[in-house]
């Protein structure tokens, strides 16, 4: 498969093998406490309290539990709890994302965060649930195939176009699903171009654009490997 990235400038490919993308998970942390006045906190169960101590606690598993050379993330990115501000939380849910490069990391961070939720909630007197959505798993380009996408990469467009070390990215792709059973290759087709400046924007961003040069080059290196393929 081939992708458009504008971080690789334009009459350039990528073809990376190993992790090249990582997987994405989405998490729900859904936080049980009770209500109470702030004046009597001990009559209640601080939900609010318990999601903060959580959201802390989460980035140990990064730091604390995982190799410093096995890249993951962990981010929480939505918050919602209480009602007044004179009122214990009763409950509180957070919504975040987990992001990993192997099939083994994706596993034990989701099942840490299983475990620091719930023993939080716990040991302040709560109770948490997780619920996880699995949105794709990570995108590992195999050594056979990234070598002859590599390959024709070279005949096509010259040993200057092709880049095999293009740096980790964590975002995610669907891709990922066709490799675990059809082997393959992601290739990168780059789209960025000094001399358009929108050509060099983020993708999402609302003003990207790209060099459309670019898709001359896709194209051809889609029916070049169909053919060689056949």
């Amino acid at each position: 498969a081939i992708g458009l990235i504008a971080d690789l400038a334009v009459g350039t490919v990528a073809a990376t093998p190993g992790p090249n993308n990582a997987s994405v998970d989405h998490f729900t942390i859904k936080i049980q406490g009770k209500a109470a006045h702030v004046s009597t906190p001990h009559r209640g169960v601080d939900a609010l309290y318990i999601g903060s101590q959580i959201v802390v606690a989460l980035q140990a598993i990064v730091t604390r539990q995982t190799s410093p050379i096995d890249p993951l993330l962990i981010g929480v990115g939505k918050f919602h709890s209480g009602t007044a501000y004179n009122i214990l939380a009763e409950s509180a849910e957070l919504e975040g994302t987990v992001r990993a490069f192997s099939p083994e990391t994706r596993k034990n961070t989701k099942e840490r965060i299983d475990a620091v939720c719930g023993e939080i909630a716990k040991l302040y007197g709560g109770a948490a649930s997780v619920e996880w959505e699995d949105f794709a798993t990570p995108l590992i380009n195999p050594p056979e195939g990234t070598r002859e996408v590599a390959q024709i990469i070279t005949d096509l467009f010259g040993e200057k176009a092709l880049v095999s070390d293009r740096p980790l990215s964590l975002g995610g792709d669907d891709f990922a699903e066709f490799l675990l059973t059809v082997p393959g290759c992601y290739a990168f087709v780059g789209t960025s171009n000094p001399d358009k400046p929108d050509t060099c924007r983020a993708f999402h961003n609302d003003r990207m654009d790209i060099d459309e040069d670019a898709l001359p080059i896709a194209a051809a290196l889609h029916a070049e490997y169909s053919v060689r393929y056949l």
